[in-house]
């Protein structure tokens, strides 16, 4: 599961996609929480995240975004 806060740089958050997919993991599961938005659009940090990842070689099927990241505990790590 990945998250990052809002406020920060593109770069920041592309340099910590890079981290996680460096881990080559089967699966990752983006989430954003809308009352953390902080001046961002909704999506777009979960967007800027998978854009990166598929450019650093995921496919689309590895990575699903929600919006609830407590559900996404139970239902993707159980």
């Amino acid at each position: 599961m990945l998250g990052h806060a809002c406020d920060r740089s593109d770069d920041d958050i592309r340099t910590l996609t890079g981290v996680a997919v460096r881990l080559k993991p089967d699966l990752v599961v983006i989430y954003e929480l809308a009352g953390f938005l902080r001046g961002r659009s909704a999506g777009e940090i979960p967007s800027l995240m998978s854009n990166a990842m598929t450019r650093l070689g995921l496919t689309k099927d590895q990575i699903v975004v929600t919006h609830n990241p407590v559900a996404a505990a139970r239902d993707y790590l159980a």
